[in-house]
């Protein structure tokens, strides 16, 4: 059996919205075939959609906290303490494109597991940094935590 769990997410006009995933559905999507993985990423992503259909969140919304990842959490409790909320926003956003796309990849990609959760947000967030849009302070941030591009 598995346990109902809820996530929080967060939109650009800051407001919050919890999204409650039944554990049920989770585990009849695993007798279907999908891994627990892919079973609580698709249940996630049909309440983030109900939620923006009945006007709880905007579409750009983010999910505060998806996967237990020590470096990520980090990133993101430091992100807390910059000054600027110009910069902070800039790192946020950064962190949760990591985290987003580490999820989407587990749910889309078959062979890939919660394990490689980790490696994902950081290789994505290397890769935006790589792009050049980010202030100096920004990229040193990063940077200064051990993660480059």
């Amino acid at each position: 059996m598995t346990k109902d769990y809820s996530i929080m997410m967060q939109d650009s006009a800051g407001r919050t919205c919890t999204l409650f995933i039944n554990g049920d559905e989770v585990a009849e999507a695993v007798q279907q075939g999908l891994t627990p993985m892919q079973a609580r990423l698709e249940s996630q992503d049909n309440q983030f959609a109900n939620a923006i259909s009945r006007g709880e969140i905007g579409a750009d919304a983010w999910i505060v906290y998806r996967f237990n990842s020590k470096r990520v959490d980090a990133l993101y409790e430091d992100s807390k303490k910059i000054k600027s909320s110009a910069n902070r926003n800039a790192v946020q956003a950064i962190i949760n494109s990591g985290e987003v796309n580490a999820a989407d990849t587990i749910r889309d990609e078959k062979d890939r597991t919660q394990d490689d959760y980790e490696w994902l947000a950081i290789a994505t967030i290397g890769g935006c940094l790589s792009t050049g849009e980010y202030n100096r302070y920004v990229v040193e941030f990063f940077t200064k935590r051990g993660v480059s591009y």
